[in-house]
């Protein structure tokens, strides 16, 4: 049986991938609801594990890499804050939110969220490279709880 940090690395590590699915998807074009996507680190299931578990596996697992994951994390919610201005923040009148008529977004706006979306594909790959060791490195030393 896994233990239990094994278990909520792997759950915030899915949930980290789910989001940029999401985004993804929305920049691809599907109808993606704001609230599906966390805003900020600080509200996603691996900026909750990196300020609980994260924080109390540095002696084990050095505190090195579990910052370079932070860092990493907090730019790629810089990045898709980028995204966020594109597909939610338009202003819209009073009108046309009442008559419920979907924002357009340019091609040009879409070309760039594109370009973000590549941005946060490499971050969310050094992201991960940098999970997987933690992983290995709390298996390797059978670390069950802390």
């Amino acid at each position: 049986m896994k233990n239990h940090i094994i278990i909520s690395l792997e759950q915030a590590k899915e949930a980290h991938l789910s989001q940029l699915g999401y985004i993804q998807l929305l920049v691809k074009g599907v109808d993606i609801e704001e609230s599906a996507i966390d805003k900020y680190p600080s509200d996603c299931l691996l900026g909750v594990w990196l300020n609980n578990e994260g924080e109390k596996l540095k002696p084990y697992c050095g505190s090195i890499i579990i910052e370079e994951i932070r860092s990493l994390l907090a730019s790629w919610y810089e990045e898709y804050r980028k995204i966020y201005e594109i597909f939610f923040t338009k202003k819209v009148g009073f009108f046309r939110r009442f008559l419920d008529q979907n924002i357009v977004i340019s091609q040009q706006e879409r070309d760039k969220a594109v370009l973000y979306v590549r941005d946060l594909e490499t971050i969310s790959e050094q992201m991960l490279t940098r999970i997987d060791a933690v992983h290995r490195k709390i298996a390797a030393l059978g670390i069950t709880h802390v």
